[in-house]
């Protein structure tokens, strides 16, 4: 990895400051490679981030075009920024720009000879330098030298490296937000209930049992559903409703849940 900046692709600038830019940052770092720059709009975050790295710091003002020190741009902002936040940047012809956005089309980069995508299947929230490894990475590039970049980063981070399309990275995007955003709200109602009834912690086991099958298991989850609405419980579904009596939004979201359930189970039947 210490020849990492003298190889094509070794030297990184990053535009951004945000969540995504610490960790591609850190990510890309402690892989081996030299992040020259970190360019931001929030003096604080950026500077903060620019130190952390040893990389120079320079103000996004939104005004370019401007050139920049790198063999590859990383561009970590907002999806609604990246194209323009991509207008202030001119890429030499040797340099290439890729945003990490997992529902935006490589397009929006069109303007820049060789550009791509390079987003993690992740939540990042949390940035540290190993928080990318073993992490499913999907790759979209206009050409085949900046894919191979791409995909020797994906080595050394210890990353799971997937060429892909706009349409596989934004199911597998809504399939995320399906299943780790909405079942983080589920987490935040199960700590919830159980104030002062017992810790959170509890629930930890049925929790990896289901994960644990989800990652063995190809077939359809539903496959394996129980509970109250599943068996028709009727009376045990009553008795939650009652202790969730104070919380209305926690009855709303049993019930439609539960409802959900039973419609499934009841379309199963009739397959």
């Amino acid at each position: 990895m210490n020849e990492w900046p003298t190889k094509p692709g070794g030297r990184v600038a990053i535009a951004g400051s945000g969540q995504a830019a610490w960790a591609w940052g850190l990510g890309l770092a402690h892989a081996g490679l030299r992040i020259t720059q970190v360019w931001g709009r929030h003096a604080g975050r950026g500077k903060a981030l620019a130190n952390r790295l040893d990389a120079e710091y320079q103000e996004l003002t939104l005004e370019g075009p401007a050139p920049w020190d790198g063999d590859v741009l990383v561009i970590a902002v907002a999806d609604q920024a990246v194209g323009k936040v991509a207008k202030q940047f001119i890429c030499g012809p040797s340099q290439h720009i890729v945003h990490c956005g997992g529902t935006l089309a490589m397009d929006v980069l069109a303007a820049h000879p060789s550009h791509g995508v390079l987003w993690p299947l992740m939540n990042l929230s949390q940035a540290h330098e190993r928080l990318l490894q073993g992490v499913p990475v999907l790759l979209e590039t206009n050409n085949q030298t900046l894919l191979d970049i791409l995909q020797a980063w994906c080595q050394d981070l210890q990353a799971l490296a997937l060429p892909s399309t706009l349409a596989q990275r934004t199911a597998l995007h809504l399939a995320a937000v399906m299943t780790a955003n909405f079942n983080n709200l589920l987490l935040h109602w199960g700590h919830r209930i159980l104030q002062g009834q017992g810790e959170h912690r509890l629930l930890l086991p049925i929790l990896q049992e289901q994960l644990r099958l989800f990652a063995k298991d190809p077939a359809d989850p539903l496959v394996r559903q129980s509970g109250p609405a599943q068996r028709g419980d009727t009376e045990t579904m009553d008795k939650h409703l009652a202790l969730l009596e104070q919380d209305p939004e926690g009855q709303a979201l049993y019930r439609t849940l539960s409802r959900l359930i039973a419609q499934q189970k009841s379309k199963k039947g009739h397959d």
